[in-house]
């Protein structure tokens, strides 16, 4: 709880036997008596900033599970992560590496990932965070639902040794590096874990960022649990991207729309006077029947069935030779015909 020095320089001119401390005197004895507190492992940093406003914030882990955080000030060697990491307190065992973290430090809320495993004290856990500048969207293997994951970028000028790329997944021709959280969706960037719909390997190849296309030339497992790192290179878009959802090689994950079966009226196309042929046409749809001048030379009647119907042509050998046209209206709009020959008995 805050602590009113007035009111302690006070006590402290009462009950000091002639002797008075400046108020600088009494925040200096404070600090120091706080300090060994601290050093003796008597209360935490974590302790003193989880109650103080300036430093507490209440942040969600993977968007769901609501925690109080402490933010701590720390300075980092790497430019980038100097802008864009933080540390936070937490209490023990509410996150580890790989778990996204929103929250609002000033005006916006921004998403991070945990960027290491917790490093676990006596009463509280310490996470780095590595603010995520970008999204990128996975569609799924059924080629409908599509995964966000929060991706934390960097160029790659200062590269790692040759020893370190084989468990960074940065390759001596990677432009950039990433961080993405590593679940059963992402480990696509691994491995294939199965095959599209065209049949071949579903690993991740490409992804978009930001509008731009990025080629997968490294992607493993860090040392950190729950992370995976990518090697990128600028790409070139493919007609197989879908920039609008912005997902890579989007047509080439879905299914082809099956093509619609080509409808026709199904019957005998010669049909002997006094005689009668059915026909039908195989479709879902509402289907209404009409026929040329119908009961002039030949009948029209519905079987009770939506898309069959019966036609018999009466006994009258001046027909013979005559051609009636037969209609499949479809209640989409859509029309059939066919032509019908009037013939002789045999």
């Amino acid at each position: 709880m805050p602590i009113d020095y007035d009111y302690l320089f006070k006590l402290k001119e009462h009950y000091g036997n002639g002797v008075v401390e400046s108020r600088e005197e009494i925040i200096t004895e404070l600090q120091t008596n706080m300090q060994k507190e601290i050093d003796s492992n008597l209360i935490s940093e974590y302790d003193l900033r989880i109650g103080m406003p300036e430093y507490r914030r209440i942040a969600k882990v993977n968007f769901t599970k609501e925690i109080p955080v402490a933010i701590k000030d720390e300075r980092f060697k790497e430019p980038v992560y100097d802008a864009l990491a933080i540390s936070i307190y937490t209490a023990p065992n509410e996150c580890d590496s790989g778990d996204y973290i929103s929250m609002t430090i000033r005006d916006t809320e921004d998403i991070y990932l945990v960027r290491a495993e917790p490093d676990k004290r006596r009463n509280h856990d310490k996470l780095m965070l590595l603010q995520c500048q970008y999204n990128v969207t996975i569609l799924d293997d059924n080629g409908i639902d599509t995964h966000v994951y929060g991706l934390f970028m960097q160029d790659n000028k200062s590269r790692p040794a040759i020893s370190e790329r084989a468990e960074t997944g940065v390759t001596e021709n990677s432009t950039f590096q990433a961080y993405i959280k590593h679940d059963a969706i992402s480990r696509r960037f691994i491995e294939a874990t199965g095959t599209k719909v065209n049949g071949q390997t579903n690993k991740i190849q490409r992804i978009l960022i930001d509008g731009l296309a990025y080629k997968i030339v490294g992607s493993d497992p860090i040392s950190a649990r729950g992370l995976i790192t990518l090697g990128l290179e600028l790409d070139n878009k493919e007609p197989s991207d879908n920039i609008e959802l912005g997902i890579a090689n989007y047509y080439d994950n879905i299914a082809p729309e099956e093509p619609e079966p080509t409808l026709q009226i199904i019957g005998d196309s010669e049909l002997c006077i006094s005689e009668t042929n059915i026909y039908t046409i195989d479709t879902n749809n509402v289907v209404t029947w009409g026929i040329t001048n119908n009961g002039v030379n030949v009948t029209l009647a519905l079987t009770g069935v939506n898309g069959e119907c019966k036609v018999t042509a009466k006994y009258d050998t001046k027909l013979i030779g005559k051609t009636e046209t037969l209609t499949a209206y479809l209640d989409y709009g859509a029309t059939f015909t066919k032509t019908i020959t009037i013939t002789s008995l045999i």
